[in-house]
This record gives C-alpha cells, sequence and structure tokens, in this order.
C-alpha cells in the first residue's frame, strides 16, 4: 500500500506539507505525481493505475492534510473503493448552475450514476490488483476525453464526476468512509454537514480559493488541534 498525491507549481508548498503530514501520521510512502498547472492535472489522477500497478493507492489531494495519526492498513487489499461521501451533493441552491440542485448532483443526471453513492475526490482508497478498479479509471479517463472533445458536458471541472461515474458502471462497491478522513470545513460553513467530525484526521481546503487554502489549513488545523485536546489515534477502524 502506498500514498500518492499530484502536486502542480501553484500548490507546491502547500503539496509538500501535505507529503509531509501523510508520512508522519500514516507511515506510508508517497509517490508525488508532478504535472504543470492547467486542466490537464486533474486528468493525470485518472492515469495513476497505468504507472502503480498491482497494489493498493490511496490517494489525497495536495491540499488535504493528514492532522492526526491513522492505521491505514486495514484499507489495504479491499474490494471495495473506499472514499468519504461528497456533502455537495445536497447543496440545493448552488449559484453555479441555473437549475436548482447542485452542480455534482447535475453530473450525475447527465451521467445516470447515484447521488447517494457519489464520493469526493479528495482522498480514495482503490486496489488496482482488481481488474475491475483499473477498468473503472480506464472508463473515467475515457469519460473525460469525451468532455474534451465536446461530447459530453457537465458541471465538474476536473475528474471526480468521470471517477464516480467509472467506479459505478464497473459495479464496484463504494466503501463510504466517515468524513473524518476527509472533512473540508467549507462544508460546515455552508451548512451542508451540520457538525464537526471528532477527530479529523484528513483537513481538506475544498472549497477555498487557491491563495487562502495555506492559511485556512494552518489556521484551522490549530483550531482542531486544541478543540479536540489529542483526539483519538484512530477515528475508524471496520
Amino acid at each position: 500500500m502506498i500514498g500518492v498525491t499530484l502536486i502542480t507549481p501553484s500548490y507546491a508548498e502547500i503539496g509538500m506539507e501535505a507529503v509531509k503530514r501523510f508520512k508522519r501520521h500514516t507511515g506510508l510512502d508517497v509517490v508525488i505525481l508532478w504535472r504543470e498547472d492547467g486542466p490537464d492535472a486533474f486528468a493525470a489522477k485518472l492515469d495513476i493505475p497505468l504507472t502503480i500497478k498491482d497494489q493498493t493507492v490511496v490517494f489525497f489531494d495536495s491540499d488535504l492534510w493528514f492532522i492526526n495519526g491513522a492505521d491505514l492498513w486495514w484499507m489495504d487489499r479491499r474490494d471495495q473503493f473506499l472514499a468519504v461521501m461528497d456533502p455537495g451533493i445536497n447543496d440545493i441552491e448552488d449559484p453555479s448552475i441555473k437549475a436548482t440542485g447542485s452542480w455534482a448532483r447535475n453530473d450525475c443526471d447527465v451521467l445516470g450514476i447515484n447521488p447517494n453513492k457519489y464520493f469526493n475526490g479528495g482522498f480514495w482508497v482503490a486496489n488496482f490488483r482488481h481488474k475491475s478498479h483499473r477498468d473503472a479509471f480506464a472508463h473515467a479517463r475515457q469519460l473525460y476525453q469525451d468532455k474534451i472533445n465536446g461530447v459530453i458536458k457537465i458541471g465538474d471541472y476536473g475528474e471526480q464526476s468521470f471517477l464516480n461515474a467509472g467506479v459505478q458502471r464497473c459495479g464496484i462497491e463504494i466503501r463510504d468512509l466517515p468524513m473524518s478522513y476527509n472533512y473540508w470545513h467549507m462544508a460546515y460553513k455552508g451548512g451542508l454537514v451540520n457538525s464537526i467530525p471528532y477527530g479529523v484526521i484528513g483537513l481538506h481546503a475544498a472549497g477555498y480559493a487557491a491563495h487562502d487554502k495555506l492559511d485556512h489549513l494552518r489556521k484551522m488545523s490549530e483550531v482542531l488541534d486544541v478543540w479536540f485536546d489529542k483526539p483519538r489515534e484512530n477515528a475508524f477502524k471496520p
């Protein structure tokens, strides 16, 4: 099992801190995928099984910091795809689209997938020993190419909705992880979740402007550390 993240020049500082924290809190090695800034960086996430084969990959975004210790070895060699469900699916007043509903829910309609199984792509675990897991990423890559070619039009600017479609269409069971693995405070501020999970493990700066992410992670990680006063070492195990 190995950690993987993708870092672009504009995310170099925040990303290298994410790598350092992930290694310290999990004991796992990390493969860094270096890419240039731009939309192609998102697509590179879908290429991971082309280079890292026959392993369990724990992917974390470069703006997701592990702030507490976590034994992730129970996630190794699973048949399921592990991720945290995306509360953004319930954003019924998303101003980014004309119709009532979130862009994520709209994407589910376009792609014909179940919104109740829609996960956030900032943290996931896939076992590339399984052909179905590799196939899911291959399917997502094709959908991403279809978007570039103008065949599909969705709200997501990255790869998340396509990866969701790949996983669902390939019939992989999705294991819903507690939000403590991928907590983004903007979801709480926006009323998409009712509370901050106890013992946050992964703090995600999703929803914050790029120039605000580093400051948010530094401040919020300190707040959570004081608030929970040495949280449980492992917030969840099967």
